[in-house]
């Protein structure tokens, strides 16, 4: 048995999945997210296995558990992944075997797999950010309804310090 390559095109329900292996024609399986683990659970010799995933929505949680299972993982950004799909027709199999293709190339740099920790942290700066998005929204869209009224603040004004204190 030769090198084996995976690719993985992720989704929400069905997962689309291209495996490469040296001197035999490309295989693909589709799969439900309820089967992933476990197809990847009966494979065989899991430490010469590469399995390749387009960084997206949910690919850390999924390369943490194939790294536990003894697989190679490596991320790759989507645009890195985009000039091997060369096929003319778009899909969730075609986008399978463009990251499987890309995932032998070894001049490209991976995306590094994100620890629990990491992620909570980010979602944390994430949501902090939307909050203080949805702040300003408010303020502006307050302030530009005053103006229908014929009042119009001005930048440093005690009424806008006065409005972002209550609007949180």
């Amino acid at each position: 048995m030769g090198n084996i390559t995976i690719g993985i095109d992720l989704a929400k329900r069905i997962f689309h999945i291209a495996i490469m292996k040296t001197g035999e024609k490309t295989t693909y399986h589709t799969l439900k997210r309820a089967d992933v683990l476990s197809f990847f659970e009966s494979l065989q010799n899991k430490n010469t296995i590469k399995i390749g995933l387009e960084a997206c929505g949910g690919c850390h949680f999924w390369a943490r558990n194939l790294e536990e299972m003894g697989f190679c993982v490596k991320m790759l950004k989507p645009s890195d992944v985009k000039p091997y799909a060369k096929a003319k027709q778009k899909n969730d199999k075609n986008d399978a075997l463009a990251i499987a293709k890309a995932t032998l190339d070894t001049e490209l740099k991976s995306v590094s797999i994100k620890n629990i920790q990491a992620q909570d942290t980010m979602l944390l700066h994430k949501i902090r950010d939307n909050t203080i998005q949805n702040r300003i929204e408010k303020c502006n869209r307050f302030i530009a309804l005053l103006h229908e009224f014929g009042y119009v603040p001005t930048r440093n004004s005690k009424s806008i310090s006065y409005l972002k204190q209550y609007i949180r």
